[in-house]
C-alpha cells in the first residue's frame, strides 16, 4: 500500500471515528477543528480528500496547508458556516470542489486566489445570499458552477469576467429576480444556464 492509499485508508477511519464522536468544532477538546487539521498535515502527497458528512462546523486558514497534491476536495454535508480566505491557499492543482450541504453565507473574495486548475465547483444547498465581484478572478478554467438552491439576490456584472471556459452554470432556486446586463459576455462556452 502507498503512501496516499494508506493516507486515504486513515481519512476514512479518521470520518468513521468523528462520525461516532461529538462533531469537531470550538467546543470539543481537539479544539477549532485541529483533530482533522492535524491528521491532514500527514496527507501532503494524496490527491483526493473526502470529508463528507463529518459535522465540521470550521476549518482553520491552514487546514489544507499541505495538502499541495489534492485535486479533488470534498467537504459537503457538513455545517460549516464560512470559511477562512486563505482556506485553499496552497491546494494549487485543485479541480473539483465540493462544498455542497453546508450552511456557508458568504464565501470571501480571495477564496480561489491560488485555484487556478479549478474545473468544477459545487456550492449547491448552501445559505449564500451574495457573491463578491472578484470572487472567481483566478479561475479561467472553471467550465462547471453550481450554486443552486442558496439564497442569492443578485450577481454583481464583473463576477464572471475571467471565466472564459465556463460552459455551465446552475442558478435554479435562488432569490435571483433579474441579472446584470453583460453578466456572461466573456463566457462565450456557456451552453447551460
Amino acid at each position: 500500500m502507498n503512501a496516499s492509499q494508506l493516507c486515504i485508508l486513515s481519512l476514512v477511519v479518521l470520518s468513521m471515528l468523528l462520525a461516532w464522536s461529538a462533531p469537531c468544532n470550538a467546543s470539543t477538546v481537539c479544539g477549532p477543528c485541529t483533530c482533522v487539521d492535524d491528521f491532514l498535515l500527514s496527507c501532503g502527497n494524496t490527491t483526493t480528500i473526502s470529508l463528507n458528512n463529518m459535522g465540521l462546523t470550521n476549518l482553520s486558514a491552514s487546514a489544507f496547508q499541505q495538502s499541495t497534491s489534492v485535486k479533488y476536495l470534498s467537504l459537503s454535508n457538513n455545517q460549516l458556516v464560512d470559511l477562512p480566505g486563505g482556506l485553499f491557499q496552497a491546494t494549487t492543482k485543485l479541480t473539483d470542489l465540493d462544498l455542497d450541504g453546508n450552511q456557508l453565507t458568504q464565501l470571501p473574495e480571495g477564496l480561489f486566489r491560488t485555484t487556478k486548475e479549478l474545473d468544477q465547483l459545487d456550492v449547491t444547498n448552501n445559505q449564500l445570499v451574495d457573491l463578491p465581484a472578484g470572487l472567481f478572478q483566478a479561475t479561467s478554467k472553471l467550465t462547471s458552477l453550481y450554486l443552486l438552491n442558496n439564497r442569492i439576490r443578485h450577481l454583481p456584472v464583473g463576477l464572471f469576467r475571467t471565466t472564459t471556459a465556463l460552459s455551465e452554470i446552475d442558478l435554479d432556486t435562488n432569490q435571483l429576480t433579474q441579472l446584470p446586463e453583460g453578466l456572461f459576455r466573456t463566457t462565450k462556452e456557456l451552453q447551460s444556464l
